[in-house]
């Protein structure tokens, strides 16, 4: 089983080594505000957040070789040749991430997609689920504050996580349920 995560890079030495950035850079991106949870996915040309694969321990290097070609063949742009710059290359935007998305070819599928509308709180997995121009569609869009204002985190409430959550589309309603309200 293989897990996706798309995240900011929180540790700083990780953000300089993967991505080849001057620390001065870094911490500049730091000054200008950039924070993990906003909207600036690119700040000055480079990426500032990584999709991580995560894989089980019975999976094989074939398992991390068919993902890497799914990878290179959906998403790579190779270099025109010819001109010597680089191609467009033609997407489909979906209305929605679901197991519909495939790449028949590889056998690889989404199996599943965990939604988490309220920080820090549990999320909910679905089989499919619509995006939006931030990423997941209310996947952490809301958060909870305590009654002093203070906005709550598992390290200060860890009982947040038992703290379930769903959002029913159809309806616009947003879910949550604690063990300790009833």
């Amino acid at each position: 089983m293989r897990w996706l995560h798309w995240s900011c890079f929180v540790v700083r030495l990780l953000h300089i080594c993967v991505l080849d950035d001057a620390a001065l850079e870094l911490l500049s991106n730091v000054d200008a505000g950039h924070v993990c949870w906003d909207d600036f996915d690119i700040v000055n040309g480079k990426p500032t957040r990584a999709v991580r694969v995560s894989f089980g321990y019975m999976s094989t290097f074939e398992d991390a070789k068919k993902f890497v070609d799914f990878i290179r063949t959906s998403f790579v742009t190779l270099p025109n040749q010819e001109r010597n710059e680089y191609l467009l290359k033609e997407t489909t935007f979906f209305s929605s991430i679901g197991p519909e998305i495939t790449h028949k070819s590889m056998g690889l599928y989404l199996k599943s997609i965990t939604v988490y509308p309220i920080k820090s709180c549990a999320g909910f997995s679905v089989a499919s689920w619509p995006p939006s121009s931030t990423g997941l569609l209310h996947d952490r869009e809301w958060l909870l504050k305590s009654s002093d204002g203070q906005i709550l985190t598992q390290k200060k409430a860890p009982e947040m996580s038992l703290i379930s959550t769903f959002v029913d589309l159809h309806q616009g309603t947003l879910l949550a349920k604690s063990p300790r309200c009833r």
